[in-house]
């Protein structure tokens, strides 16, 4: 029919040069700054902390002597939680050891980084604010506290990436004890209960994703595409992922993804894209045509028969 498929890539894979200069010998906050870049740092991160302990009489009533955060403050705070991400302790408060007396936990380096050690860090668990706390909340979006910081990570995710072809679509999970209601009841992973989402990834780089409980925003319609067809959950932000992944120049990109994600009208809707799927299925699961079923061959002489034999469907 004149319809070509094969693939045209970007000149650039990989880190996106325009954004990314890191070098061998970088410093790790020079990487944790293309996310989170000082300015956006003091307007949301630092702003909004000191509003919140404003707004509960932080200083006053509350927390007596307390001093309103500076950049350095949010900085420290935000070091030592992904401190214990890497060397968990049962208690933040031991971090701040005095590594002459607690030679398990005590760190100088933690011990001597506040002047008020324990207490500020007190201070900062108890007023640390991502959203601005005057606004009215958005009863129907269950992550409102912390949605400008994940629209704005997933804006850097992918800007600072030029993907290449072969793309990944899977499900992602941050393991989570603690209580939400959006957690999810997970017993078939290792990682167990937490917060799921859907991912696109390129060569193990996270590009785009999109939390189950979050609300799936509208698909596009340009370009003459017609989503209204289109009623599954599952499909519906998987397409909006596509649909969205931002710096992925060239056209025919291979996507794979598990049993999961396949159905036809997913193909059908990544053909309309320019973008060419391969999944995996269950014989008796949807997605897979009647058509290209075959029978389990036993006996020697069907195995000798259906050597090589393979079927495809092709939806034109």
């Amino acid at each position: 029919e004149g319809r070509s498929t094969r693939a045209q890539q970007g000149s650039t894979h990989g880190a996106n040069p325009e954004f990314v200069k890191l070098t061998a010998d970088s410093h790790p906050m020079d990487f944790f700054e293309l996310f989170f870049p000082r300015d956006f740092r003091d307007r949301h991160f630092k702003q909004n902390s000191n509003i919140y302990a404003t707004q509960h009489a932080a200083g006053a009533d509350h927390y007596v002597g307390w001093t309103p955060f500076s950049l350095e403050d949010i900085d420290k705070g935000l070091s030592l939680l992904i401190r214990n991400g890497l060397v968990l302790v049962p208690d933040m408060r031991l971090h701040f050891a005095d590594p002459n007396t607690n030679h398990v936990y005590g760190h100088n380096a933690v011990h001597t980084m506040w002047g008020r050690g324990v207490r500020r860090w007190e201070e900062f668990r108890a007023f640390f604010h991502v959203q601005d706390s005057r606004l009215t909340p958005d009863a129907e979006d269950p992550l409102w506290k912390v949605r400008n910081l994940i629209d704005h990570v997933r804006s850097r995710s992918k800007a600072l990436w030029c993907c290449g072809m072969n793309l990944a679509l899977d499900e992602q999970t941050i393991g989570f004890q603690g209580r939400h209601k959006a957690k999810m009841r997970i017993t078939y992973k290792a990682e167990g209960d937490g917060f799921q989402c859907d991912a696109i990834c390129d060569n193990g780089y996270t590009i785009n994703w999109l939390f189950r409980h979050e609300k799936i925003p509208s698909l596009r319609v340009e370009d003459g595409i017609d989503v209204s067809h289109i009623t599954s959950q599952n499909t519906r932000r998987s397409l909006w992922l596509v649909d969205t992944m931002g710096e992925c120049t060239g056209t025919w990109h291979r996507l794979w993804f598990d049993n999961l994600y396949t159905s036809r009208i997913f193909l059908e809707e990544l053909y309309k894209r320019k973008m060419l799927g391969t999944g995996v299925c269950r014989r008796g699961g949807r997605g897979l045509p009647a058509s290209v079923i075959q029978e389990k061959k036993t006996r020697q002489t069907e195995l000798a028969d259906a050597l090589g034999e393979v079927k495809v469907a092709r939806y034109d």
